[in-house]
């Protein structure tokens, strides 16, 4: 599963809000959802959404925990593009 909209004037937060609507969704799976399935869907031939040798070092640092609401991960402490730290 990956989540995104066909719709330009639909939100990633107006999908997320529609996913929660349902009740089937956890915060731990969404963050799978956003954070693993949904780069790899869309960049087959990269090797993204995960951290493990020989992916790219890409990544977020979170300011708070997005397992009690994943709407947390919206408040970035830091960002890491190419293995460079981004201010």
């Amino acid at each position: 599963m990956a989540i995104g909209s066909d719709d330009a004037q639909r939100t990633l937060r107006m999908e997320l809000n529609y996913w929660f609507g349902l009740g089937e969704l956890d915060d731990a799976n969404t963050l799978k959802v956003l954070c693993e399935n949904t780069p790899r869907a869309i960049f087959p031939n990269r090797k993204i959404g995960k951290i493990e040798n020989g992916y790219e070092a890409s990544f977020l640092v979170l300011g708070d925990n997005p397992l009690t609401n994943v709407l947390k991960a919206r408040v970035q402490a830091f960002k890491v593009k190419n293995g460079v730290l981004l201010k």
